[in-house]
């Protein structure tokens, strides 16, 4: 940022965070990396890393998305769930080479994002540079029974199940389940930092 290469600063950003710019804005001042920050202890008070990401991501544009040269890899997963959990995890996944379907209830991804109080812009900016991935997202999709659960993922090497109350958790051992972005129980920051940890988990266990 200091040299003026919004972009570069924005694609560095977001290999952590592809929900960067929500992030910036939902954090706000009381944000745990300006708890940390170094520049407290001399200055007495942190850089606005908030404010100055959501700044970057929002002047970068299309230009502040780190290209794929990922080789496909011939797997499929399946993600229950459009939250900023599942969409992190799909954007990590889609990266690594691996075909993503994300599954909701809504007609658009999101999830709880959709009811944020966010900038005119910042969700579907972020949203559009996720889904460029090659990402499929099929909306309005509603599974009624365990029956209807799994025959929706049939085929796929893994299946991810985020927030959402699909039926086909009761009782079903082997799927792996996450929690989602919701007040009083997990940050928007919590829910990016578990859906890069699970995207990993899969990447992991698919190569084996």
């Amino acid at each position: 940022m200091e040299v003026g290469n919004a972009a570069g600063a924005a694609r560095l950003i977001r290999q952590a965070n592809p929900l960067a710019e929500v992030c910036g804005t939902l954090c706000g001042p009381d944000a745990p990396c300006q708890h940390a920050c170094y520049r407290t202890s001399f200055a007495g008070k942190p850089v606005q890393i908030t404010e100055l990401q959501r700044w970057v991501c929002e002047t970068a544009g299309t230009d502040g998305w780190p290209a794929s040269d990922a080789v496909s890899t011939g797997r499929r997963v399946a993600i229950l769930g459009a939250g900023p959990a599942a969409l992190t995890a799909a954007y990590f996944l889609a990266l690594s080479g691996t075909a993503v379907d994300m599954y909701a209830p809504e007609s658009v991804p999101g999830g709880p994002l959709m009811d944020a109080a966010l900038p005119a812009g910042a969700l579907e900016r972020d949203l559009s540079g996720i889904l460029a991935t090659g990402i499929h997202f099929h909306g309005d999709t509603h599974v009624l029974s365990r029956q209807d659960a799994n025959q929706l993922v049939a085929g796929y090497d893994a299946v991810l199940v985020a927030g959402a109350p699909w039926p086909i958790l009761e009782g079903q051992s082997d799927w792996t389940a996450m929690p989602e972005f919701k007040e009083g129980l997990a940050t928007v920051v919590e829910a990016v930092a578990e859906g890069r940890r699970r995207a990993a988990e899969i990447q992991h266990a698919l190569k084996r």
